[in-house]
């Protein structure tokens, strides 16, 4: 089984190096604060699952525990049977540049306790994996022993922003899945519980040779939250502006003006 990258700070940025302390196939910066070298979670994904947590309690540095992506994660040449990459954070998460892969599929999955906010023309393209938004835990820790919520606190793609998970080649589009709730206990404030959608979300089959592939499912959840079993309703609301589009296809059979995927 692949490895899989474990990062434990309070804050995390990923940037253009590598700071706050000495990494290697698990991650445990020596300071409140640690930026990570874009590149070298890239090189990662070709063989490893990747896992960035904040771990705030673990780094005891009373940071609000936000990973936010400068540099870029574009064209991952990600190992062929599928990789994931997992932010986990213990307040929000701020893409604001693209992941995107260009080798297989590559399951995106954005936890957070707090907004996740995919900043204007950072698109998120996993062909074929499935790219999914839900809650974390308030130290930020994804070990399996501590609970966490099903629900991050709100999510936005702003205009200009693309989430895409057509399949590739002979392959069936990757699911989108996001489910927010209002989060009242934080420390930059209460969350709204809303999915916002200003840019687009496509899923589809991918170029069929002989058999037309599905798209993803699309599967939009506001306002409802599940914690140890116990399921509670909050405020939430769905909104898709003027500008959002959610298109969900599938891909033609090769040969075939009429064969399509589910």
């Amino acid at each position: 089984a692949p490895g899989e990258w474990l990062l434990d700070p309070a804050d995390v940025t990923i940037g253009t190096s590598t700071t706050g302390g000495t990494y290697s196939d698990l991650f445990y910066p020596s300071s409140t604060t640690a930026t990570v070298q874009a590149s070298t979670i890239i090189s990662a994904l070709e063989n490893n699952h990747v896992t960035i947590s904040t771990n705030s309690g673990a780094a005891e540095a009373g940071n609000a525990g936000t990973i936010t992506i400068t540099s870029s994660l574009a064209n991952i040449n990600t190992n062929s049977s599928g990789r994931r990459l997992t932010f986990f954070a213990a307040e929000d998460i701020n893409v604001n540049n693209t992941i995107s892969s260009t080798g297989g599929p590559l399951k995106v999955r954005l936890r957070a306790q707090g907004d996740v906010i995919i900043a204007n023309n950072a698109d998120i393209i996993t062909n074929g994996g499935d790219f999914v938004v839900s809650g974390a835990n308030d130290i930020g820790d994804p070990d399996t022993e501590f609970a966490f919520n099903s629900s991050a606190g709100s999510f936005k793609l702003s205009s200009g922003s693309e989430i895409i998970t057509t399949g590739a080649a002979d392959a069936a589009g990757g699911d989108v899945t996001i489910d927010t709730s209002v989060r009242s206990t934080s420390i930059t404030g209460t969350s709204t519980g809303d999915i916002e959608i200003f840019g687009n979300i496509t899923t589809s089959g991918g170029t069929a040779t002989s058999t037309g592939q599905a798209g993803g499912d699309v599967t939009l959840t506001a306002g409802i939250n599940t914690l140890s079993g116990t399921t509670t309703t909050t405020n939430g609301q769905i909104i898709i502006d003027a500008g959002g589009n959610i298109t969900a296809t599938g891909s033609n059979a090769g040969g075939s003006s009429n064969a399509t995927g589910g």
